[in-house]
């Protein structure tokens, strides 16, 4: 391998250049899927160029043979990676895309098993500057594969821009830059003609490098995937140790190998590097922080741009975005938040973190005392100088701060009232914040304060008026279905009373259908008002001790002298099982017996002939023991389409409606939140159009065994 080729210094740069960006997103969050995408894509993208650098280095064809190939693992997972990233950016991974996702994959895996054949790539060609891949059979096909897929995200990319998903703020201007990145790195597609005999030195490292270099700074100006910080920190580390290690090449210029002084004097020339590395990191940091990171700040200039972006928003997360974008840009702040203080519990609880502060939890433990004596008075606290007072409990304060990276806390309030804490972490330069910093802190502390408070209060509002929203269709449901739920049962009553006044049916009969009626209105109401304080969050269930077998007895009494179960002859059955000698449940005892009634009403409405029987069990689990209570019917059953949403409010099923067109649909609903209200679990255990249905539902137990 000649050492080395001035034509593989471009693809070397590209491949260096990738896997450091890679490796600096994939460390800033390891969970993200959106980083870890990005990641993948800059991998397969290094191994492509580095790939070519040895390629262009080597003068063996033999090793020639096996480096085209190895390019090509990164090439042929290059469209899939960036597909993924894309989708993963713009959240809009439909069905469609998934599936698409997973095919491309399955592709991709397909031409990676064709590149151990001599079908995708077939030899190499001699060029000017060394080899080059030789296109096979297939590769055109791989080409097809890569213009769709490219084609599928330029679609994604115009739906975020122009369609029903359209973006605004900042996420709008991230995108652009990401889109215009990968137009550039498409245009990398031209080193394809080379596969194909056409011989120019490929420039697709151009548009690789002005994918990353567009990508960078979307990172930088944009906040792109949140490592602003990290990209900025890394970048001096990199040119300081570059810089230093040019610094070693050029003295081992002058150094003899074969002198007598050789490995003593490349001893002290290393001691000597690295006692200069952090006088030469800190030079670039100040260097990088006044030209390229803006790190010198006017002060009137950033109280009136913070000004103008506050009273753009009500919104809290935009509040705290815009008062970190004016800290960061004028300090260039490690890590930034905002507290609150929890005086019950003695704590301090993050409403919101960027940088390291994101790895912290989302509170820690305060003292109150420290909290009176300087976040009340309005006093800003910097950790450094809490452990020069006398106090031990202000010292154990700044102990816990500086393990958490905390610098600087500065107060909150509103008309001497405290809402918050801003709270800061080291600058990246390491330089102590100033008077001056300070001063401009507390200002923007000052003009954030109203926005917060307004923000909080916003907040609040929006909760209470999408309630009142809620209560307010509740309610017009409640006037709805009451509307019609009262009036039939009314009809039943007057068409009783008119009967048996003109005579036409005995006043027995009559007495029962009023009775039905009447029956009907009580379970309306109950439904009705039971639906009213489950949605309307006052429900507020007694602890009853109830009997459930008696209070079954009572109901099936009543049940059995309606006129539905008298004219289809049915049959109701209560088993009581030898082994339960206690049948004693802790609920609301007048809300449970609605429920069984309901439950009974369903089960005669949509049975027309045969029997309904009920069953008890015991159950013990590790929350406590339960009596369960099994409800059988030879009705009519639910159908599979109905079965997903009977317990939905209003709700009804095809044969229930021309079973029962009256009902509200509102009794399973009903009994299902009461039950589990109670503790216990509604279930429909099973259904059938030829055997009925089987209910079931538990409720906390005090059995007592004999």
């Amino acid at each position: 391998m000649e050492f080395f080729s001035i034509y593989s210094i471009p693809p070397l740069i590209s491949a260096v250049m990738f896997l450091f960006i890679g490796i600096i997103v994939y460390k800033n969050n390891t969970k993200s899927h959106l980083n870890n995408t990005f990641f993948a894509l800059c991998v397969t993208t290094f191994i492509w160029q580095f790939a070519m650098f040895l390629l262009f280095n080597t003068k063996d064809p033999a090793i020639a043979a096996i480096l085209v190939k190895v390019a090509h693992i990164g090439i042929i997972f290059l469209p899939v990676f960036i597909y993924h990233f894309v989708i993963n950016l713009t959240g809009l991974g439909k069905k469609t895309d998934i599936w698409f996702l997973r095919i491309n994959y399955a592709l991709a895996f397909l031409f990676e098993f064709l590149l151990f054949t001599d079908f995708f790539i077939n030899g190499f060609y001699t060029y000017f500057w060394s080899f080059y891949p030789k296109a096979g059979m297939f590769h055109p096909l791989y080409l097809l594969f890569l213009s769709l897929t490219f084609l599928r995200i330029q679609f994604l990319f115009l739906s975020i821009f122009y369609g029903k998903n359209k973006l605004r703020g900042i996420g709008v201007h991230q995108m652009k830059y990401v889109f215009w990145a990968i137009i550039f790195y498409t245009f990398a597609a031209s080193d394809f003609l080379l596969n194909y005999g056409i011989e120019f030195y490929p420039i697709g490292f151009l548009f690789i490098l002005t994918f990353m270099s567009i990508t960078a700074y979307a990172i930088i100006k944009h906040r792109f995937m949140d490592i602003k910080i990290v990209l900025r920190q890394s970048s001096v580390h990199i040119l300081s140790f570059s810089v230093l290690s040019a610094l070693a090449v050029f003295l081992s210029y002058f150094n003899n190998p074969t002198g007598k002084y050789f490995h003593l004097l490349n001893a002290c020339a290393i001691v000597l590097l690295v006692i200069l590395y952090p006088f030469v990191k800190k030079y670039f940091m100040r260097l990088a922080n006044k030209y390229f990171f803006t790190s010198l700040y006017d002060n009137k200039k950033v109280i009136s741009e913070l000004s103008h972006r506050l009273r753009t928003t009500l919104e809290l997360d935009y509040v705290y975005e815009y008062i970190f974008d004016t800290i960061d840009s004028a300090f260039h702040t490690e890590a930034f938040g905002f507290l609150t203080f929890n005086p019950e519990n003695n704590s301090y609880e993050f409403k919101y973190k960027k940088g390291f502060f994101n790895n912290l939890p989302g509170s820690f433990k305060g003292d109150l005392k420290l909290h009176q004596h300087y976040t009340k008075k309005n006093k800003v606290i910097v950790s450094n100088e809490l452990k020069n007072t006398d106090d031990h409990t202000f010292i154990e304060m700044s102990k816990k701060f500086n393990q958490l990276g905390i610098e600087i806390l500065i107060p909150v309030s509103v008309k001497w009232k405290n809402i918050g804490l801003l709270v800061l972490g080291d600058k990246e330069t390491k330089d102590m914040y100033t008077v001056g910093d300070i001063d401009l802190l507390e200002t923007i502390a000052s003009i954030g304060a109203t926005a917060i408070e307004n923000g909080f209060l916003y907040k609040n509002i929006s909760e209470k008026n999408k309630k009142l929203e809620y209560l307010l269709e509740v309610k017009n449901d409640f006037l709805r279905i009451a509307n019609h739920q009262l009036n039939t049962p009314l009809s039943i009553m007057r068409l009783a009373f008119s009967s048996v006044e003109e005579k036409s049916i005995p006043i027995k009969e009559g007495f029962l259908m009023a009775k039905e009626g009447l029956n009907r209105i009580t379970n309306v109401i109950f439904q009705l008002w039971s639906v009213f304080d489950l949605e309307g969050g006052e429900l507020n269930l007694k602890k009853d001790e109830i009997d459930l077998f008696k209070m079954f007895q009572e109901v099936i009494k009543e049940k059995n002298t309606t006129k539905q179960v008298i004219e289809k002859k049915l049959k109701i059955n209560l088993n009581q099982p030898n082994e339960i000698k206690n049948f004693t449940v802790i609920a609301d005892q007048q809300k449970i017996k609605n429920v069984i009634s309901a439950l009974i009403d369903n089960a005669i409405f949509y049975t027309k002939k045969g029997s309904i029987t009920i069953d008890f069990d015991k159950q013990s689990s590790k929350n406590g023991d339960f009596l369960k209570t099994i409800i059988t019917d030879t009705g009519v059953g639910i159908s599979k389409e109905d079965q997903k949403n009977i317990f939905e409010k209003f709700f009804r099923g095809k044969s229930a409606v021309l079973l029962h067109p009256d009902g509200s649909g509102l009794g399973l609903y009903v009994a299902k939140n009461l039950i589990e209200a109670s503790g216990g679990k509604f279930l429909l255990e099973k259904t059938s159009n030829e055997t009925g249905s089987v209910f079931s539902f538990t409720l906390p137990t005090t059995i007592i065994e004999k």
